[in-house]
């Protein structure tokens, strides 16, 4: 069996990996790329920024961080 990992994606703006995706000061998600997909640390509904260049993601996650999957279906 074939262990998969998978990417985060890159924000637009600056090209890092988000890995982590602030969403205040208070909030971040995680990336798992053993899943392919972010770990919740607390739900909020502040938009998505970027840790690097603070940008807010929306275009990246237009559902929400926690919706995103890096699994293509």
């Amino acid at each position: 069996m074939v262990k998969t990992t998978f990417e985060p994606p890159r924000c637009p703006y600056c090209g890092s990996n988000l890995f982590r995706v602030f969403e205040n000061i208070y909030e971040t998600y995680t990336f798992d790329p053993e899943t392919g997909t972010y770990k919740e640390e607390v739900v909020d509904t502040s938009p998505p920024t970027c840790p690097d260049c603070y940008a807010k993601l929306w275009d990246v996650f237009p559902d929400g961080v926690c919706n995103y999957s890096a699994k293509k279906e």
